[in-house]
């Protein structure tokens, strides 16, 4: 799980939102604390159960 200062998302939200693309969750830290954690959505549809009455 990889980690990002409030500050450094801030400035180069580019590259965070890339990084999110390969790793799964990032968390965010102020004053080297966790303060949130960033998920990544994963938007394919789930397939549908068929109907079979």
């Amino acid at each position: 799980m990889k980690t990002i200062s409030v500050r450094d998302l801030r400035q180069r939200w580019p590259e965070a939102e890339a990084r999110l693309q390969v790793e799964k969750e990032i968390v965010i830290t102020r004053d080297a604390k966790p303060v949130a954690k960033l998920v990544r959505i994963d938007d394919r549809p789930k397939p549908r159960k068929r109907f079979d009455p």
